[in-house]
């Protein structure tokens, strides 16, 4: 224990040992703190340094101890801890010095105590850079806004809203980060750059660019360091950045900033005022006036607003438009020439559209959006889709209100008897089907095993059914995600839709039990390809309108 590692800061050694001996200050403990979490190399340097002093202190103590007691001479008083220190490291040091002081048996119990310590010290200063300890006057600032970052792979990402610690260090090869000290000092960091938030109110710029903004009473004098020079904020906005070979370019935009440079044998050179509109660099410990623009330091631009859910959606409605393999497209957004008419959008256009049969227009899935909501009986939109599909992908969003009918048709052929009739439906214990008539001698109801939950009711969601004749299958999806691959018999035929209903079912007899079929609900979008989609093409067109 005779020298210090290269990698490892003097200080860390000195305020270690300070632990051992019991004499280490509220405010070295703090210090301490905030080096080894920045550095698990130095928390680990930290860990081997206690298990030495141990064994150290187990070699001194092996010798010959009196078993007489010293009469009436009064017992030593109980090792005294600095006020306030930290609860890990002080206590580490007052159980070392007592161990120091007992016979080599008690230094099993050392032992053991020592390992639950250095555990409960990981966990804590652990806890600590992620903001679940206590010690809250470790942080000093907060990322307050993100760009386009990316971080360097030598360090752990951040992300927005993390808070900073003193001695805590962000490397950023490109982008745009706000940093906000907590006593109102700003600093907006552009990449490449590695910047260390030095205490509460001061900052290292070790090489890249920033902006500092101090012009509150906290923050007075809040101050910018660099390999070479020291910038002293007299409550102004300034840019500094550090070039090649920890040149020091400093820029003043509004008020006053106090500039000084290292000198090469140490300490600083004597302070100059630049004023608002001067700037130049150091290097050398000399100082030149040069000429910087404001275009020269980080900008952080307003951020435009995000898209609206609706924006969304009209973007990824007239992107669906385009498809050469969509058949039928209803965006139900209502015809302001006439409201019972429901819009085909895909390039079949107006021979497409559909019939608007007692149902209403009300708000859809996302304010702008309309929809139609199935109640009566009777609700429904008339369609007429007359061709074959070998292969068929139907999309519907839906909401549904409840599942008070046998069967809640999404879209549904007139009749029942036809080759390749097509019925998507719901029912009434949430089971999804999407059938294909094949004739009376085969099987044609293709229900899932699984069903849609009291989860799905009155919330929107997208129920996709695809069908393949030429492999024999039919799958749902919800969600964008895979729901089930439904049981089919028999060699499936090609899909036909012909007259249909959307919403509900054209078979209005009372006396049927199955009667009647509308939704219960409400619809505010359908599509229909000539093709099988894929799981990831589905997956894709829901997130791309996801209320």
């Amino acid at each position: 224990m005779t020298s210090v590692p290269d990698n490892i800061n003097p200080r860390i050694w000195t305020l270690t040992n300070a632990v051992c001996q019991g004499t280490i200050s509220k405010e070295e403990a703090q210090e301490l703190e905030s080096l080894l979490t920045a550095d698990p190399r130095a928390l680990e340097f930290y860990v081997d340094f206690l298990k030495i002093n141990v064994e150290i202190l187990w070699l001194l103590s092996i010798k010959p101890h009196s078993t007489i007691d010293s009469g009436d001479q009064a017992p030593p008083a109980p090792l005294a801890a600095p006020p306030d220190r930290s609860p890990i490291l002080g206590f580490l040091g007052d159980w070392a010095n007592f161990f120091n002081q007992h016979s080599p048996l008690s230094y099993l119990l050392l032992f053991v105590m020592l390992g639950m310590t250095i555990f409960a010290s990981s966990f804590w200063l652990r806890n600590t850079h992620t903001g679940v300890a206590a010690v809250e006057s470790q942080f000093t600032a907060q990322i307050t806004c993100m760009r386009d970052c990316q971080w360097s792979a030598t360090m752990p990402a951040m992300s927005e809203s993390e808070q900073l610690l003193v001695g805590q260090q962000l490397q950023l090869d490109k982008g745009l980060v706000q940093v906000t000290y907590y006593n109102g000092a700003v600093v907006l960091l552009e990449g490449p750059v590695s910047y260390t938030v030095d205490s509460q109110n001061s900052g290292f710029l070790d090489r890249g660019k920033l902006v500092a903004r101090a012009d509150t009473k906290q923050s007075g004098q809040f101050t910018i360091t660099t390999p070479n020079a020291r910038f002293v904020d007299m409550g102004t906005a300034f840019g500094v950045a550090v070039e090649a070979e920890g040149r020091a370019a400093i820029a003043v935009f509004t008020g006053k900033v106090m500039a000084e440079a290292k000198k090469a044998g140490g300490g600083w050179t004597a302070q100059i005022a630049l004023k608002e509109g001067q700037a130049g660099i150091y290097e050398k410990a000399k100082f030149t006036r040069q000429v910087y623009k404001r275009s020269d330091f980080p900008t952080l631009q307003p951020v435009p607003p995000a898209p609206s859910s609706y924006e969304r959606w009209l973007e990824a409605s007239r992107e669906l438009q385009g498809r050469g393999d969509l058949v039928a497209y209803y965006d139900f957004q209502p015809d302001l020439d006439d409201s019972t008419v429901l819009l085909n959008h895909s390039a079949s256009g107006a021979k497409y559209d559909g019939e608007i049969q007692n149902a209403d227009f009300v708000d859809g899935r996302f304010p702008g959006k309309k929809c139609l909501e199935f109640m009566a009986a009777d609700s429904g939109v008339r369609v007429n889709l007359p061709d074959e599909y070998k292969q068929m992908t139907v999309i519907a969003w839906v909401n549904i209100n409840q599942l008070v009918n046998n069967y809640h048709g999404i879209l549904t052929s007139d009749g029942w008897t036809q080759p390749g009739n097509l019925h998507f439906q719901i029912r009434k214990n949430g089971q999804l089907g999407l059938h294909i008539f094949s004739g009376w001698a085969g099987v044609n109801d293709y229900w899932s095993t699984k069903t849609l939950t009291d989860d799905y009711l009155g919330r929107w969601c997208m129920i996709a059914g695809v069908v393949d004749t030429d492999q024999n299958s039919v799958t749902i999806y919800v969600n964008g995600e895979f729901f089930e691959k439904l049981p089919t018999i028999g060699q499936m035929l090609p899909a036909r839709i012909g007259s249909a209903t959307i919403g509900g079912w054209n078979r209005v007899i009372p006396t049927d039990p199955d009667y009647p079929r509308n939704f219960s609900g409400r619809i505010d979008e359908l599509m229909i390809f000539q093709n099988a989609l894929t799981a990831e093409k589905i997956k894709k067109i829901y997130q791309s309108s996801q209320p």
